[in-house]
């Protein structure tokens, strides 16, 4: 117990750690000061709900003196690497990029894991190319200083801190932001399955196990890099298709003029940088290349406009020429241009996806040949006048095949990877069996949602290319490279390759999606509505609400799984069983029975479409027009979220990463304070209060700074050091680390869930004390002295730690905090390190603001012994 002399009052500092969101900066600062700032001396009893003007204003004598606000600017340095890692993973762990290739040279060693290897391993291959931010980037903050200056109690110097990191998880709510999340769930979600059953193969020798991991990474890698490029590939041939129908729109006059000014604009762009590396200092050559660009665009102008100035068709033989050459060079310099605008986007990509250029280059070397080769091979077939359109229209065609052939590659290894991951699961001893079907149940869900987006949109793509495309194209005469596609005209060359893309197949997927939603809105309604209309305290108190709001969420996760697993097998089997049929039938030349399998399908297009719609609202929402989705944005939130923390790459610059460094800069900075009114004294204590994904955040950091600091801090980071002497409260709510991350990781964070089956059927004081066959999550393998958790009994992200399922005062509200050894009816501790409570009723958001005054008593009262050991 550090005791406070007369007139050198307790230093505390409070860190707030928010959640998912669209948390602004400075404001979980603001609002833990609020919530203080509002807590009075002499408070009336919670328990009873006051009547209206039953008793008139009393004076009150608030617990805190107002806060004064300060800005802080932080430089961002990373986290401490240490050049060898701790415990059985060896040195070798930094020889490799990924997690994948340590879980292979762990396997092919042979070498027996211990629990967290896994969990190290992964966390220190995000951290360790990481090297901090530039100045632009000093993360900037606010200290909100008061005083606690409750009767009968030592005065406190009470200062509120902010570990902001939405801005480094995700971008800003935006337009583009949309673009970002999309591309989180098309082209990253599906590595998450891949880190989960390497985790779990990490574990397990043999064959089956060896496949399985193998062909999860091998089925994701493939969606992410051939099915992604080649449909960036087909954007890029769209665009050079829409631009040369806009063009020939033109006179031919201005076709030719614009075609001469683009290649004499690039001509002067080339000529200019030969000049800059030549480091010319000659005016007149400096200005040469522009003055000629102009010389050529006037002389081309002149020239032509005489002889071509009049509409297509042309009377003049050398201008129909001039215009078909200078069509085919526009096609070249579309080509180039698209080219050039792709290799910009996949080295982008290749930062995320490391390969992917490479892929790309290796992709775009065999379609390119490939085109030419049908070029060749048909150009006697070709009925177009227009040799560019031809051209194009052709490499699309070719391009739908490569994409045909990626998606075919992708549904076979998907299906591979589910015959060997049965397999694996069943070698499994009963032991281990529940991890290993949670990771193989994330692995399929994690292939499953990825694809299905990607398929939704790709398909809702080319709907959109047709209907801008299809007028422009209407008549122009064509020839398809294969027999079986009935088409004589482009635009009927658009709409095969739509129907035989899996069109047909769309509205069977929405409408799979919305049938796989419906336990999502039948269960979550409840939820929902106190998501958007929380109840107020005293309700949320009710007994009875809060028991009915909790089990019926647990019945609804069960329900949830039926949800996914509809998704998971309308996308791997269903899907290609359609699209594969209509092909089959197509090509063997039943047409009477395509069009009858296609006029079936349509039956599914109203409840397609309505789907459609819904999960379309819930990506386009946002800022203050968030509550139109109804709470159900939340789920999207945390998913990106949990995403951008388990990510890999880049590695020099990855979410986990840059959160860290900032998140630990943080706490040096608050290690390195001293009152300026007496330099020698730091802060007493230190409470950090953490919401949803905050939790995570803190938990992962804590706990690594103790493994890789082998228990010495001041060796490991010496601005570190003073935490050893600094007790440090954990104060948790709406906690993901048992219902998210232990449940869908269960080797990542085997550490955050117990499991203990014994009955908990009536409250005694200390129930999480002696008895109990286990303690994860242990508060000691954080280096925190106290972790204090509370939850709603609706809250659909995170609930309880420690308490067992059949626990008979589960969803019992609490009393407003109680000490550690002085439990309160419902409140489970372990008398020392560990308290849980529930605070009733309610769902994930409504933790700090006046639905939750329970919230601010317990922060009140761990600031006022936070200083106890």
């Amino acid at each position: 117990m550090i005791e406070a002399s007369r007139g050198r009052p307790q230093r505390i500092a409070v860190v707030a750690v928010h959640g998912v969101g669209d948390q602004q900066p400075f404001e979980s600062a603001r609002a833990i000061g609020d919530l203080l700032q509002n807590i009075d001396a002499d408070p009336s009893p919670l328990a009873n709900r006051p009547e209206p003007c039953a008793t008139p204003p009393s004076p009150v004598h608030p617990q805190y003196d107002p806060f004064v606000e300060r800005t802080i600017r932080i430089n961002v340095r990373p986290l401490v690497i240490k050049d060898e890692p701790r415990g059985s993973v060896g040195g070798a762990r930094d020889a490799h990029d990924t997690f994948h290739q340590f879980v292979d040279e762990q396997r092919r060693e042979r070498r027996r894991p211990y629990e967290d290897d896994a969990w190290y391993a992964f966390m220190r291959g995000q951290l360790r190319c990481y090297h901090g931010e530039g100045p632009e980037e000093t993360y900037e903050t606010v200290r909100l200083e008061g005083r606690r200056t409750a009767r009968g109690a030592p005065e406190q110097i009470v200062h509120v801190y902010e570990a902001y990191w939405a801005d480094l998880s995700r971008l800003k709510a935006g337009v583009f932001s949309i673009f970002t999340e999309l591309y989180q769930v098309l082209f990253h979600l599906s590595s998450l399955g891949t880190h989960v059953v390497d985790a779990e193969a990490l574990h397990h020798q043999g064959r089956s196990w060896t496949a399985f991991h193998n062909l999860q990474r091998y089925a994701s890698v493939w969606l992410t890099v051939p099915v992604a490029i080649v449909n960036l590939f087909i954007l890029g041939a769209f665009a050079c298709a829409a631009t040369l129908l806009r063009l020939r729109l033109l006179t031919p006059a201005i076709q030719i003029e614009i075609v001469v000014c683009t290649m004499a604009a690039a001509g002067a762009a080339v000529s200019g940088r030969l000049l800059w590396r030549a480091r010319n200092r000659r005016v007149w050559l400096w200005s040469a290349p522009a003055g000629a660009a102009l010389a050529i665009a006037v002389v081309a102008w002149r020239a032509v406009h005489g002889r071509c100035g009049g509409r297509w068709p042309f009377a003049d033989a050398a201008c129909a020429q001039l215009v078909s050459e200078s069509r085919g060079a526009a096609a070249l310099i579309l080509g180039a241009a698209a080219a050039i605008g792709l290799w910009l986007l996949v080295g982008a990509y290749d930062q995320r996806r490391p390969g992917a250029k490479r892929a790309a280059v290796r992709l775009g070397l065999a379609i390119l040949a490939a085109d030419a080769a049908t070029i060749v091979w048909t150009r006697a077939a070709n009925p177009a006048s227009d040799r560019a359109l031809f051209v194009v229209f052709r490499s699309l065609e070719v391009l739908y095949l490569a994409a045909l052939v990626a998606w075919t590659g992708f549904f076979l290894l998907s299906l591979a990877a589910l015959v060997a991951g049965i397999a694996a699961v069943r070698r499994i001893g009963a032991a281990d069996r529940d991890r290993a079907r949670r990771s193989f149940w994330t692995a399929r869900l994690a292939l499953a949602i990825p694809s299905f987006s990607f398929a939704v949109i790709t398909m809702g793509f080319w709907g959109a290319v047709n209907y801008v495309l299809g007028p422009a194209t209407s008549g122009l005469p064509y020839t398809p490279i294969v027999a079986w596609v009935p088409t004589a005209t482009v635009d009927a060359l658009l709409l095969r390759l739509q129907e035989y893309g899996g069109a047909n197949a769309w509205p069977v997927m929405m409408a799979a999606a919305g049938v796989a939603a419906v336990p999502a809105l039948w269960g979550l309604v409840p939820i929902v509505w106190a998501e958007v209309v929380p109840p107020d305290f005293w309700t949320a108190r009710e007994g009875r609400y809060s028991e009915r709001l909790g089990d019926w969420l647990t019945v609804t996760f069960r329900g949830l799984r039926i949800s996914g697993e509809l998704i998971y097998f309308t996308m791997i089997p269903v899907v290609p069983m359609i699209v594969g049929t209509l092909l089959v039938l197509q090509v063997a030349g039943a047409t009477g029975w395509f069009a009858w399998g296609a006029y079936v399908l349509t039956n599914f297009q109203v409840l397609g479409r309505l789907s459609a719609a819904v999960f379309a609202w819930l990506f386009a929402v946002r800022g203050r027009v968030k509550q139109a989705a109804l709470g159900f944005r939340s789920g999207i939130d945390i998913l990106l979220d949990l995403d951008n923390w388990l990510r890999e790459h880049p590695l020099n610059r990855n979410p986990k990463a840059r959160i860290s460094g900032r998140y630990v800069s943080l706490l040096r900075y608050v290690c390195g304070w001293r009152d300026p009114f007496d330099p020698p004294r730091g802060y007493d204590a230190i409470v950090i209060v953490a919401h949803s994904q905050g939790t995570v955040i803190t938990a992962d950091i804590f706990r690594f700074l103790l493994w890789e600091s082998r228990g010495d801090l001041p060796a490991y980071d010496p601005s570190l050091a003073p935490l050893d002497d600094i007790p440090v409260t954990l104060f948790t709510m709406g906690c993901p680390l048992r219902d998210l991350y232990a449940l869908r990781f269960p080797r990542l964070y085997a550490w955050a869930r117990h499991e203990d089956p014994a009955p908990m059927a009536s409250w005694r004081a200390r129930d999480l004390g002696a008895g109990r066959q286990s303690t994860e999550p242990n508060p000691a393998e954080l280096g925190v002295v106290r972790w204090i958790n509370a939850y709603r009994s609706g809250d659909y992200i995170g609930r309880y730690l420690w308490r067992t399922a059949p626990c008979g005062y589960l969803w019992a509200r609490d009393s407003g905090g109680a000490p550690f050894d002085a439990p309160a009816q419902s409140v489970s501790t372990d008398g020392r390190q560990r308290t849980e409570f529930c605070i009733g009723a309610g769902a994930h958001t409504h933790y700090w603001d006046r639905t939750a005054p329970a919230i601010a008593l317990e922060l009140d009262r761990l600031i006022a012994t936070s200083t106890s050991t």
